[in-house]
């Protein structure tokens, strides 16, 4: 028995048809006015008020069908627009098309999604339709961090997270890690926010294990301020702005919580923390960097560094995963809890740390700090990175890549 998705792809298709159609319609409209340049013309040659004339004009001049959904008249409207248009000379059959196609997408979209917000949801995540809906994901996205915000009472200018490998000369590769938070602050008193856990450390008692894998715990770079020049206020340590606590969990996982003792944007701080593991995997192995969202933010940098040459750059790959009924387990990464993202991660070749961005200030002078406590620096790199805009929280965001064939 063929599944729901296959029975509704025909009238999906019909339905984003005569989407295209109503944008085609109303592009023809525009054609048969007198020099209609920008929404204000359109505003003059109908005698409409301006909100419906820009949504007129932007849906008739939408690149795809992702931005003329986003600006869709509502039917009554498009029926107002029309009564205007043949009163003002334009054709009754330019008109009648797209009142038609209008009643063909309305009717349509009752079968595949039942109404205009849930079509755009599926819209902006089917396979056919990904291409040029950016924008659409984009204001979804937009609109969920901000309710999340509030709700949490919590918020991140932007987070970051590197991952850097390199060979450790016994046939794997020993790996460092940093975060940063940026501009992060509460919108009311709370007793504490999660900043990171899931970070299984060996025990400082425990031997040393013979090849293998040994991680160091995370740990926030309080002296991180006096180290380097320039340092803004807000990212010194005061102990009277914040106090961090880590909970060391029955099964050897540890969490890391943060009180900021402040409420608003005057009270902002930024953090960051840096993490070693020795052996971390093999040569032949696929390396990547992810992060589990845990604050509401507004966006994510991550930044993969591998030996120079070590990377094939055609299998690098960007990957987003959710678990709506245990958000614990998103970093468990199953086909089925896969989300589609229209982000991609770029590369630079042989670079010594990671490149400028603007979301985290410093951030190389940051890596460049952790790489030198290592003995790091002088080292070329590959950097493969991805940025995500308003990423879905307890969401896992991933970028790896595998070695070259050798």
């Amino acid at each position: 028995m063929p599944s729901p998705a296959t029975k509704l792809e025909p009238d999906f298709q019909a339905s984003l048809d005569a989407l295209l159609a109503i944008r085609s319609g109303l592009a023809r409209l525009l054609e048969e006015l007198t020099d209609i340049r920008r929404a204000a013309d359109v505003e003059r040659a109908l005698g409409l008020d301006r909100p419906l004339s820009w949504r007129i004009f932007r849906t008739a001049t939408a690149g795809d069908a992702a931005e003329a959904l986003e600006h869709l008249p509502t039917p009554g409207q498009i029926r107002r627009v029309m009564i205007a248009a043949k009163h003002r000379g334009v054709s009754p059959t330019t008109c009648d098309s797209v009142l038609g196609s209008l009643a063909r997408f309305e009717e349509l979209i009752r079968t595949v999604a039942e109404d205009r917000s849930t079509f755009a949801a599926l819209l902006s995540g089917h396979a056919h339709a990904r291409e040029g809906s950016s924008a659409l994901e984009q204001r979804v996205r937009r609109d969920a961090f901000k309710a999340n915000a509030h709700l949490w009472g919590a918020r991140c200018r932007a987070l970051a997270f590197a991952a850097i490998f390199q060979p450790n000369g016994h046939g794997s590769l020993d790996g460092l890690a940093a975060r940063a938070w940026i501009d992060l602050y509460t919108s009311r008193p709370q007793p504490s926010l999660l900043l990171f856990s899931r970070f299984k450390a060996t025990h400082k008692d425990e031997p040393e294990p013979e090849g293998g894998t040994r991680v160091f715990p995370m740990e926030v770079m309080r002296d991180f301020a006096d180290r380097l020049p320039s340092s803004p206020p807000r990212q010194s340590f005061p102990s009277d702005d914040f106090e961090l606590q880590t909970i060391d969990a029955p099964d050897g996982n540890q969490e890391t919580h943060i009180r900021i003792r402040g409420v608003g944007k005057a009270s902002r701080l930024s953090l960051y923390a840096r993490m070693r593991v020795d052996a971390a995997s093999t040569m032949d192995s696929r390396a990547g960097v992810a992060h589990t969202l845990c604050i509401p933010a507004e966006a994510i940098v991550l930044d993969l560094l591998v030996p120079s040459g070590w990377a094939d750059p055609a299998t690098m790959g960007a990957a987003l995963h959710a678990r709506p009924n245990d958000v614990n387990r998103s970093a468990e990464r199953r086909p089925v809890d896969r989300i589609p993202i229209a982000e991609e991660p770029t590369m630079i070749r042989g670079v010594s740390s990671v490149t400028p961005t603007p979301d985290v200030p410093r951030w190389p002078d940051v890596i460049g700090h952790v790489l030198a406590e290592r003995g790091w620096t002088g080292r070329t790199f590959d950097l493969f990175r991805l940025r995500v805009a308003y990423p879905l929280l307890h969401a896992n965001v991933m970028v790896d890549v595998l070695p070259q064939k050798h």
